[in-house]
């Protein structure tokens, strides 16, 4: 069961719950590819935009005035190099959280506030952490295999879908797993659309080039006949 929020954590959440309201859409970059997608950023070199009220951003350095939460290393060992993520509430910075990946295999890398889960998501590499809104504090962790590709909110958010390199994950509000998917993929799965019951991905099957649709059944990520 989620922990209840009180105090500041309650105003975060509630702040983010206006964020998340206000950001749906993309916006197109020259290469056609969406820029940004319900507060997914794609690497490198492109970071949350700024519209988003309440949002992760990804910044070299320590920022002014915190203390980063260190994860996977010790402070002023390199971590600064690999960027920082700060939680940024309207021009506060909330906290900071600086992640030494486990592998570098890929340049995908996505950021998610989930405020029905009471945290923030971060995917790179083959990794997922989930953050605390009020404090930045680990709450969940997960190593999904080969590399980290995307992060998809249902319609109504009570579940992120985390797209990895061969198969989807399915995470509940309290950070459950709720599924995950066969292998359906052996170089990358992306994102096209919901349907009344299913998550439509592209899966590549031959690289390079490929891909191949598949539809997920919502309730159990197995594929459609």
């Amino acid at each position: 069961m989620r922990r209840a929020l009180h105090g500041r954590a309650r105003e975060v959440v509630a702040s983010a719950a206006t964020a998340i309201a206000t950001r749906r859409g993309s916006i197109e970059p020259g290469n056609g590819h969406p820029a940004v997608i319900d507060g997914q950023a794609l690497l490198p070199g492109c970071d949350i935009l700024s519209f988003v009220a309440v949002h992760l951003e990804r910044r070299p350095g320590v920022p002014e005035g915190t203390q980063p939460v260190w994860i996977g290393g010790t402070p002023g060992v390199g971590l600064e190099d690999h960027g920082i993520f700060s939680l940024i509430d309207g021009n506060e910075i909330r906290w900071a959280v600086a992640i030494r990946w486990s592998d570098h295999c890929c340049p995908f890398e996505g950021t998610l506030v989930w405020e029905q889960a009471g945290c923030a998501l971060v995917g790179a590499e083959q990794e997922v952490y989930a953050l605390e809104l009020a404090t930045g504090a680990v709450r969940g962790h997960w190593d999904i295999g080969f590399y980290f590709c995307e992060l998809v909110p249902s319609p109504d958010s009570q579940t992120v879908f985390v797209l990895g390199a061969w198969s989807v994950l399915a995470l509940a509000p309290d950070l459950s797993l709720r599924w995950q998917s066969p292998e359906i993929a052996v170089d990358g799965i992306r994102f096209v659309r919901f349907s009344a019951d299913e998550l439509i991905v592209d899966a590549e099957m031959d690289p390079p080039g490929g891909w191949r649709r598949v539809a997920l059944k919502l309730s159990t990520g197995q594929p459609g006949a």
